[in-house]
């Protein structure tokens, strides 16, 4: 969180294969190695059909995206909001109000919490996910490429209300798609709004932007 603003009530580790060169392996419990990389290999195949989707609705091709899909840089978050006992600080939330950087971002939670805050729309408004389904939500960069025909949506994960509701651990499974480095990103249409730039470029001014090595420059 930013300074000033109360620390989000949660954990997460991540599976990220593309950052295996420069850490050693992870030292995984036996019962979840097995179950976590199937997921995120069947989340990966299920986010790149989806993006091909995305594309033909823009006017693109179906395979458009697919050599930027075939070398990304996904990452699958497991993460861990912890039970809530007694009062928190004014603000605090179990995950503060943002919008994702990357194309998609897909989410298996397993209770409520979530909500969303469409733009220019000042409530927030608790997103429902039935069993054996997810929430899909577009990132900064797609709404990019769609020349803003597509918003990405704001989203923040809340502390319940309820006492029983609140003392219960949360627990969401998210896979961040993320494109190869060097894919080039374009809007779509005669009058783009933005200039082209690479999944790896538009990452790494979202990283400059933030943290105590921000870049100035790019506030």
């Amino acid at each position: 969180p930013q300074s000033g603003v109360p620390p989000h009530l949660r954990d997460a580790g991540a599976l990220a294969p593309v950052v295996q060169f420069c850490y050693q392996p992870t030292p995984w419990p036996p019962q979840l190695q097995q179950p976590l990389t199937g997921l995120f290999e069947a989340m990966n195949v299920l986010a790149e059909r989806l993006l091909s989707l995305c594309g033909q609705a823009l006017g693109l091709a179906a395979d458009h995206f697919e050599s930027a899909c075939r070398h990304h840089c996904n990452s699958l978050r497991a993460i861990h909001y912890y039970p809530v006992e007694g009062a928190t600080a004014p603000g605090q939330l179990r995950c503060g109000a943002h919008s994702d950087t990357g194309s998609l971002t897909l989410l298996l939670p397993d209770s409520p919490g979530l909500e969303i805050q469409p733009r220019g729309v000042s409530e927030w408004i608790p997103v429902s996910c039935p069993a054996e389904s997810l929430v899909v939500n577009i990132g900064d960069l797609l709404q990019r490429v769609s020349n803003d025909k597509w918003l990405s949506t704001p989203h923040r994960v809340v502390v319940p209300e309820s006492q029983v509701a609140r003392s219960r651990a949360r627990y969401s499974l998210v896979l961040f798609q993320i494109l190869a480095a060097d894919a080039v990103m374009q809007s779509v249409g005669s009058d783009a709004k933005y200039p082209p730039v690479t999944q790896g470029e538009y990452l790494m001014g979202h990283f400059k932007r933030w943290g105590r090595n921000a870049d100035k420059a790019a506030l």
